[in-house]
């Protein structure tokens, strides 16, 4: 499918100023091959730890080979084979991604080439998302090689060294994270949510080993998500108290906090029953695969349809792939991230997944943003004179109405990301605040307004649509500023507090009004925070901001994305439009 390239670049913000297209065109005027004076090559590898460094020689791909090519013959999932650079975590996204062409061409513009007649200039470009935004990252193609050979440090394309979209993939997100050796500990979640704008969500397997009906369920929800295009991963915690550690190779031929990407999740026949199966993928792309039941070897494999194995591509080799049974696969893995597919992984054509199936189809809404600034919010706590100095619902609030249609109840997903607050060179876990956000349904008053009493509006007026208004609080809202506990029931939240970029929830919810309350989990801490709305109806929604600073300087495109919500407790013909992305930030200060 062809990308129209100049509709997606005005949507596209170029990193550092770099417009992929003046910079090209200047090179072409002047003959001369592209060099990145923003990520100038020769120190990129300078803050790389824990890794043995050969001579590194830089070179461009023509120097390398006789006839580079950026993509040859198409794109797959067993593309990306990891180099000598800790970045599992990337590698496997990046399979993941490639297993999704539509979404592939998105951040990997296919208009690309080493043919001086077709443009090349030594200069390539790529598009990730952060922070409800799209970027686009401009590299020149020096690739590091171990000196005296010609065979790349970097990531490569396991297909044939003649390709090197992978290498050069590897660099533009090393780029856009700020140097390599950044890359060397992550998380897939976050590398798909760049990739696509998605909205991660972590499960804890080893915390649900005996929960039968989660088991369950877990299988279903993967199905679902994986045929609506969801990005996935897989790993395995240490166990340093059972003398696990990290990167060991257990004896069934996984590695401890690797990242495996998942890239299928079917059943076939076999024995007169069906069996639920899980394809994964070792980013190292070589012979250390799973040698459990159903490994390559398995002479079970026998005794499957030869359709089957064809149409799922089941071969033996030595290339990292590998079947799993779904009972094995979730007693072998510790945490499965996936990341969901949202309005800003879209561009304005229809996109397919890997067979060619249509995924769904985009519209966009004007550019809007709300960024938002408050003296008064902090803390976890719910209650009055709470021992940590909480004052809980001073912080930020966003009311939605869901419930348009005539339905007994509506799918919500509530995603709160942060930026980074803190050092990118300590551990990942200790880079971002402990955030979470509430969802309350909002109750009907106890005491019946006065007519004399005029309403306070918000920022937009909201209908009631034959419900309560939310116009039917001022004195609540003009004595506070804000709801408190007694106007509110809570319904869900993102889980415990987490430091993560992203922590996200999924709901279904009877029609009705909604406040959804973000936070930190202490008091007084600044930071900048993004809350994504998507409901199966269109809401309607407004920030209270009573003694709020907006700004609306930042901009963010806003889209509308109709398919079906793979979502627990919905039917499988609910469809869901996702809508409202809004932008918040605050700062906490001490009283």
């Amino acid at each position: 499918m062809a990308i129209k390239l100049s509709s997606i670049l005005r949507t596209v913000t170029p990193l550092f100023g770099q417009d992929y297209l003046d910079l090209r065109e200047i090179c072409k005027a002047t003959n001369s091959l592209f060099v990145d004076n923003n990520f100038p090559f020769e120190s990129l590898l300078e803050n790389v730890r824990d890794v043995v460094l050969p001579k590194i020689v830089w070179k461009r791909p023509f120097q390398i080979v006789d006839k580079p090519y950026f993509i040859q013959g198409g794109i797959s999932r067993k593309d990306p084979q990891q180099g000598y650079l800790g970045d599992c975590w990337f590698i496997s996204a990046a399979a993941a991604l490639a297993h999704r062409p539509g979404l592939f061409s998105r951040v990997v513009p296919p208009d690309q080439s080493f043919d001086v007649e077709e443009g090349y200039a030594g200069i390539f470009h790529f598009r990730f998302w952060n922070y409800g935004k799209w970027y686009s990252v401009v590299i020149d193609d020096f690739l590091p090689v171990i000196g005296g050979t010609n065979r790349l440090w970097c990531a490569r394309s396991k297909k044939n060294d003649e390709e090197f979209w992978v290498g050069l993939f590897e660099k533009a997100y090393a780029k856009f994270q700020g140097g390599y050796d950044k890359l060397q500990i992550g998380a897939a979640a976050v590398a798909m949510a760049d990739m696509t704008g998605g909205i991660e969500q972590v499960f804890l397997l080893d915390e649900r080993r005996q929960d039968l009906e989660f088991h369950d369920f877990l299988y279903n929800f993967l199905q679902k998500t994986m045929k609506l295009g969801s990005l996935m991963t897989a790993s395995i915690n240490p166990k340093p108290k059972e003398g696990i550690h990290f990167m060991d190779l257990l004896d069934n031929g996984l590695v401890v906090g690797h990242a495996f990407a998942v890239t299928a999740v079917t059943e076939m026949h076999h024995g007169g029953r069906m069996i639920k199966m899980i394809r994964v993928r070792n980013p190292w792309g070589n012979e250390i695969e799973w040698k459990g039941r159903w490994k390559d070897s398995d002479i079970v494999w026998k005794e499957i349809d030869d359709v089957f194995k064809e149409r799922h591509s089941i071969k033996i080799q030595a290339d990292g792939e590998f079947w799993m049974d779904y009972s094995e696969f979730f007693t072998q893995f510790d945490i499965l991230e996936i990341c969901h597919l949202s309005p800003d992984s879209f561009s304005d054509e229809i996109l397919t997944d890997s067979n060619g199936l249509q995924i769904g189809n985009t519209s966009t809404m004007p550019p809007s943003t709300v960024l938002i600034k408050t003296p008064k919010a902090g803390g976890r706590c719910g209650r009055a004179n709470c021992s940590h100095k909480c004052y809980y619902f001073q912080n930020p609030q966003y009311v939605i109405e869901l419930g348009t249609k005539k339905t007994s109840r509506c799918a919500m997903v509530v995603a709160l990301s942060q930026k980074e607050t803190k050092s990118p060179e300590k551990a990942l876990d200790d880079r971002y605040e402990y955030i979470q956000a509430r969802v309350y349904q909002l109750l009907t008053p106890s005491i019946p307004e006065q007519e004399d009493v005029p309403p306070i509006y918000l920022n937009d007026t909201i209908s009631s649509r034959g419900r309560l208004s939310l116009l039917q609080y001022p004195r609540r809202l003009s004595v506070t500023g804000k709801f408190q506990a007694e106007d509110l029931r809570q319904i869900g939240n993102t889980g415990e507090y987490k430091n993560r970029r992203e922590v996200s929830a999924y709901l279904t919810v009877e029609p009705g009004q909604f406040v959804i309350i973000p936070s930190t989990y202490d008091p007084n801490i600044e930071g900048d925070f993004l809350l994504r709305i998507f409901s199966e109806d269109l809401p309607k929604g407004v920030f209270i901001d009573s003694g709020y600073e907006r700004h609306n300087d930042t901009i963010l495109r806003r889209a509308l994305i109709r398919l079906t919500a793979a979502l627990p407790n919905l039917s499988e013909q609910t469809t869901c439009s996702t809508s409202i992305l809004s932008c918040c930030s605050w700062c906490c200060e001490e009283i």
